[in-house]
C-alpha cells in the first residue's frame, strides 16, 4: 500500500506574489516617470532583477545613446509578474489606466516602507538607484522593435 503525505515545499522568492509586487512598486516609484509604466517596461525590469548578470546587462543598456544602440541579448516575459500585477491591482497597490500601470497611494506607502528598511531588497534597490529613470518607454520600444525585426 502506498501512502502519500503532504509536505511543505519552499517556494523560490521570484514566484512569491509579494516579492514581485514589491519589485513592481519599486520600478514604478524609482525608475518610472510620473510613477507610471507600461507592461513592457515592467517585464523588462522583472527580467533584469532576476540575476546580477541581467542587472549588469540592463545597466549597460541604460547607458546607451540612440546612435550607439546595441540590443540586450535576450529578455523574457515573466508569468509570475502578470499574477503579481493582478494581485497588486486587486489590493489597490497599483492602478491600471489606459494600458499603463500607476502607483496608487497604498503603493506609495509600501514604497516608503521598502525604502526605509535597509535589509529589504538590497540588490534591487542598488540596481534601481543606478538605473533610475534612464530606461525610458521609448528606449524599450526601440529594443522591442529591434527584436521584432530581427527575425522578420
Amino acid at each position: 500500500m502506498i501512502t502519500f503525505r503532504k509536505k511543505p515545499i519552499a517556494v523560490s522568492p521570484e514566484y512569491r506574489p509579494m516579492y514581485r509586487v514589491c519589485q513592481i512598486v519599486m520600478v514604478l516609484g524609482m525608475a518610472s516617470i510620473k510613477k507610471t509604466a507600461s507592461l513592457l517596461k515592467l517585464h523588462f525590469f522583472s527580467w533584469a532583477m532576476r540575476s546580477e548578470k541581467n542587472m549588469a546587462e540592463a545597466i549597460k543598456f541604460s547607458k546607451q545613446t540612440r546612435s550607439e544602440f546595441v540590443a540586450v541579448k535576450i529578455w523574457n516575459v515573466e508569468p509570475s509578474l502578470n499574477r503579481a500585477l493582478a494581485y497588486a491591482i486587486a489590493e489597490g497597490i497599483i492602478e491600471l489606466n489606459g494600458g499603463r500601470y500607476h502607483l496608487a497611494s497604498k503603493g506609495e506607502n509600501l514604497l516608503r516602507v521598502i525604502l526605509e528598511d535597509e535589509q529589504l531588497l538590497i540588490s534591487e534597490k542598488k540596481f534601481l538607484n543606478t538605473v533610475k529613470k534612464k530606461i525610458s518607454e521609448a528606449h524599450l520600444q526601440r529594443l522591442s522593435k529591434w527584436w521584432e525585426n530581427k527575425d522578420a
